[in-house]
This record gives structure tokens, C-alpha cells and sequence, in this order.
């Protein structure tokens, strides 16, 4: 299936509209309800704005050489700045829950672009209000953030800010987020453009929208979150940070294979056992260096002709960007019996567009035999 963005007319912040969408049909879909997912995505922070679905049967009776032409509705939320945002689009077979994989191997696709309005959005209440936090021109009016539970070291924290426009066109400052003692964070997305303020009225709200990461190295305790603006810390509540317990001496492993990927992974050895009735695969991965991606791992069984007889996809039980340079991650997977198997390749790649990390030698996998 070959999707295109059609017409994707301009909509206000606060309101919805509707985006038109082509599909051209390769192959007839393996599900009868196989529903398009849509989504709005801010490119600077990654927070989503909107996710929405069509409801679809028969979609197994679809012929190839088809067009169809979706009109899907997309609702902005009040207070986004105005700008371009993201569209994205996936399937899903419902009743299966399975994702249809496009480009060899990623789910999302970004078919677009979408551009928000801006309009004045006066609220009676926001999350987490400030009565106290005004900066002049502009005040903290609320805020949100993403924190419902422990975190992990390393884990991504969306926060969102509600400022409140004190004057006309304010003036905006730039701040920082903190942790106690004035730690410093990391942060992308957020702070407005200036395009983004022009028109911004008196009383008027716009959320900024950060997505805030937790040093990998930070120690397991409850910490104050803050938002640092010259001298003055607006209070964002507590995170709990939860202790992991990470393994930094190489394991003993049946098979030494280190092959690194990319620059970024080792896939440190293996061990294979066969058991009553499955082939049990544990694989060592080792951090060679500290990555901002979140990668998937795969295991293809293939027969002696190179054809895939089974698979396996699957994210690390802890994903990779919050491992720690030279850390040894273990993951293990299993395979029913199949004399037809005769080797196992292993690789991976990025979930949102399906690039697999390459070998030194140009490979994309590494070939373990099932029958030396």
C-alpha cells in the first residue's frame, strides 16, 4: 500500500478539521478491519497532539491497482502555538492487533505536514495552576507533565507549560529545566518561535511542549522538579527515580560473537538450547556508546535457502537509549521446533522507518547456524 497526504487545509488551534488522504492498494490486506491510525505530532518535542482512527470492514476485499480516498478528522488542541506539525499515519488489523510494517520494518510513517492557526484560548482553569509565577510580560500559569510513576535513569519526561500572555505580543524569557539543588536537564522542543507569539493577545494561554530527559547516571531517590527562569525556580512537583540494577562485567556465553552495529551495539555472544519442544535463543548485547534512539532487535529463522520461516521483532525489555556505555543487556527468545530452520539472522533497526544498523562489513545481520 502506497500512501499519499492529499489535502491537508490549515486548522485553528482549538478546532478540528479534516485531512484528506490517498491509498493505492498493492496486495489485498491479510484483515477485514484493518483501520487507519492518525496521528499529529509536534517534530520539536515528539509530544502528540492528536490521535484518531476510521473504522473499516472488508478491507480484506480490497483489490490491487485500488484507490481509496480517506477524509479522516484530526482535533487541535486549544493553546498550540501556531506552526507546522507532523502527520503520521499507521494500520492495524483490530481484531488481531497486529501493525502492518512498511519500508521493511517501521510501523508510523510520516505522510505530511499540517499547519495549526493561531487563535486566543482564554481558559477558566489549567492543570497544576500557579497563582504565583509571573515573570512581567509573561506568567506560569500550569503545568503538566508525563511523571505518573517511578521513572527510569536515562527515560523521557514530557512536560507541558501553560503561559499566560500579561501584555500584548510579551516578551518571552528563555529558562531551563532543574532538579534539586539547580541540577540541569537536558530538554528539546518547547520555546516559541517568534512567529509563534506574533499576535499572542493579553490573558491569552499557549502550552509549551518539552520532552525532558533523565540523566542515565542519576541515582534512585525523589527529586524536585523545576523550571529555571534568571533567578526565579518554578516548583513542577516531584519525580521518583526508581534504581536499576545494570551489569558491566561481560557474561560467560555459549558462542563469542562481537559484531557491532552501527558503532552504537555489540551483540556481545549468544547462548542456543533446545528444549522439549522449543529453541530457546539468549542473546548479550553490549552499549558501545550512549544512543538517543530507541532500536529493535530481530531474529529470523531461515531455511537453507535464505527464506524466513518465523521472526521475531521485539524492543529490549529496557530500551536502548537508556543504556549505559559498556553496559551487557541480555534478551532471550524462543522458536517452536522446525527441522527446516538451518540458521538464525540477527540485526536491528529503528521501529519508526524500518533502517537496520549496519555491520563494518556492510552485512545488516549476523548469521548463527542451527546446524554446525
Amino acid at each position: 500500500m502506497t500512501m499519499a497526504l492529499l489535502n491537508s487545509p490549515p486548522i485553528h488551534s482549538g478546532e478540528s478539521g479534516w485531512l484528506m488522504l490517498q491509498a493505492r492498494i498493492s496486495a489485498a490486506p491479510p484483515f477485514s478491519d484493518l483501520t487507519p491510525l492518525l496521528e499529529i505530532v509536534d517534530p520539536a518535542s515528539g509530544d502528540r497532539l492528536y490521535r484518531g482512527d476510521t473504522y473499516m470492514t472488508e478491507t480484506d476485499r480490497w483489490l490491487p491497482g485500488e484507490t481509496m480516498i480517506l477524509r479522516m478528522r484530526a482535533d487541535i488542541p486549544p493553546g498550540t502555538p501556531p506552526g507546522q506539525y507532523t502527520v503520521r499515519l499507521a494500520w492495524v488489523g483490530r481484531a488481531a492487533d497486529r501493525y502492518v510494517n512498511y519500508d521493511g520494518g517501521g510501523i508510523w510513517a510520516e505522510i505530511g505536514t499540517l499547519d495549526v492557526l493561531h487563535r486566543d484560548w482564554q481558559p477558566d482553569t489549567v492543570p497544576n495552576s500557579c497563582a504565583a509565577c509571573s515573570l512581567g510580560e509573561v506568567a506560569l500559569a500550569g503545568w503538566e507533565s508525563s511523571a505518573s510513576g517511578a521513572l527510569r535513569p536515562g527515560e523521557p519526561l514530557t512536560v507541558r507549560l501553560y503561559w499566560r500572555a500579561e501584555v500584548d505580543q510579551p516578551y518571552m524569557p528563555e529558562g531551563y529545566f532543574c532538579l534539586t539543588g539547580g541540577m540541569p536537564l537536558r530538554a528539546a522542543g518547547g520555546a516559541f518561535a517568534e512567529s509563534q507569539i506574533d499576535g499572542w493577545g493579553q490573558g491569552s494561554v499557549l502550552i509549551e511542549r518539552w520532552q525532558v530527559t533523565i540523566p542515565r547516571d542519576l541515582q534512585s531517590g525523589i527529586y524536585a522538579l523545576g523550571y529555571c527562569v534568571n533567578d526565579d525556580v518554578f516548583d513542577l512537583g516531584t519525580i521518583v527515580i526508581e534504581g536499576m540494577a545494570r551489569i558491566m562485567d561481560a557474561p560467560d556465553v555459549d558462542t563469542l560473537i562481537a559484531a557491532n552495529f552501527g558503532g552504537v551495539i555489540d551483540l556481545y555472544g549468544a547462548d542456543l538450547a533446545q528444549m522439549e519442544d522449543e529453541l530457546r535463543l539468549t542473546l548479550v548485547w553490549r552499549a558501545s556508546a550512549l544512543m538517543d534512539r530507541n532500536y529493535t532487535f530481530f531474529v529470523h529463522r531461515v531455511d537453507a535457502v535464505g527464506q524466513i520461516i518465523d521472526q521475531r521483532d521485539l524492543p529490549p525489555t529496557l530500551p536502548t537509549s537508556l543504556w549505559l556505555t559498556g553496559e551487557y543487556i541480555a534478551e532471550t527468545v524462543a522458536f517452536p521446533i522446525d527441522a527446516r530452520g538451518t540458521a538464525l539472522h540477527i540485526g536491528l533497526y529503528t521501529p519508526d522507518d524500518g533502517l537496520r544498523l549496519a555491520l563494518a562489513d556492510g552485512r545488516d545481520y549476523v548469521r548463527l547456524s542451527l546446524t554446525d
